[in-house]
């Protein structure tokens, strides 16, 4: 839902400090995410810092209108998939 991706994408980008508590919630729920999608994963902590900075990086590059968030979820799913040891 590009509505709700453009939501969170602002939410995530602004400093205001109402916002900061939703902010830190939803960086710790993709984080935690990341994380069990990588699993026991040798290299696991390395490997989920890089997708944690792989979305952050997206949300920035959308954020500023680099990209469309369609591109982006390819970019991102090559760059997941290279991060895993894998071939997009």
């Amino acid at each position: 839902e590009p509505a709700l991706s453009s939501a969170c994408t602002t939410a995530m980008l602004r400093d205001d400090p109402d916002v900061a508590r939703l902010r830190d919630l939803i960086g710790a729920e993709v984080h935690r995410r990341l994380a069990a999608a990588v699993g026991d994963e040798p290299d696991a902590a390395a490997r989920t810092a890089t997708l944690d900075l792989l979305f952050t990086g997206a949300l920035v590059q959308v954020g500023i209108g680099h990209l469309s968030y369609d591109a982006m979820a390819e970019r991102l799913r090559e760059a997941a998939a290279l991060t895993m040891g894998r071939h997009p």
